[in-house]
């Protein structure tokens, strides 16, 4: 019998841009729960979105409440492309058959390799957890601030062991970022 994880499923849908009633987010793309069926494998609803103009990215899919799902677009990527609320946009969406959801950049994985104890730390967290921390060590254009994220979190999991904090996390990380500066001037 094939499972669904056998399966590649790519499927290309048209929908509208629209206002997501939500304190948290604000631009999203509905999509049908009959759309949506042959991506959710085991309450995996991992995913990744291609739109015309962007490069594909790792989303989930998030529940309405009523039984249907949407995708959540952020300001940056909507203005790449020129979206505006209420146009049709075409795009395709395939199962996320990745370990964590996401990639982690080499620089960030290299920098975890070299912490035994970050590992440990990191490889017990949730996957959302983990999904955060990938995004904040990663989501920079330059290697170097890459490095030094990624080395700051190895040196935060290692001292605060299971007690991950992220706010406690984002004020260590402007330090480290003023510091960096002071060193360059």
């Amino acid at each position: 019998m094939t499972s669904i994880q056998d399966l590649e499923y790519l499927l290309k849908l048209k929908s509208t841009l629209t206002r997501i009633p939500s304190q948290v987010w604000y631009k999203g793309v509905p999509i049908s729960s009959a759309d949506e069926t042959y991506l959710i494998d085991g309450g995996n609803k991992r995913i990744i979105c291609s739109l015309s103009g962007l490069p594909s990215s790792n989303c989930t899919m998030l529940s309405d409440g009523k039984g249907d799902y949407f995708i959540i677009l952020n300001e940056s990527r909507c203005k790449k492309i020129g979206l505006v609320l209420g146009e049709e946009i075409e795009f395709q969406i395939e199962q996320d058959k990745s370990e964590l959801g996401m990639t982690m950049s080499d620089e960030f994985a290299e920098v975890m390799n070299q912490f035994d104890e970050a590992k440990r730390v990191f490889d017990g967290l949730t996957p959302g957890k983990k999904r955060s921390l990938i995004y904040w060590a990663d989501n920079v254009k330059s290697a170097e601030i890459k490095v030094r994220r990624a080395i700051m979190l190895c040196t935060y999991l290692e001292a605060n062991k299971d007690d991950l904090d992220f706010k406690t996390l984002n004020q260590e990380m402007k330090e480290a970022n003023r510091l960096a500066r002071l060193s360059k001037g």
